[in-house]
């Protein structure tokens, strides 16, 4: 994901450095959304990711619980 992200990056900053007026309009946002996805899948995903991993294992446990107690 990271290594992704500073390809794209670096060429999209190349072209905003060195293309025209119109290309630099375009490349300014594909920058920022760039920056902003790479945030969200980093810092905001994986620690969700984590916390529902947690939460499923618990609802499957108390699952178990609850069918054997049944028995």
């Amino acid at each position: 994901m990271i290594h992704t992200t500073v390809t794209t990056l670096v060429v999209i900053a190349v072209l905003v450095i060195l293309g025209g007026s119109a290309i630099r309009e375009f490349g300014i946002p594909i920058i920022v959304g760039l920056l902003a996805g790479a945030y969200s899948s980093i810092c905001i995903a994986g620690p969700l990711w984590t916390v529902f991993r947690k939460l499923g294992g618990k609802i499957k446990a108390k699952k178990k619980y609850k069918a054997a107690k049944a028995k």
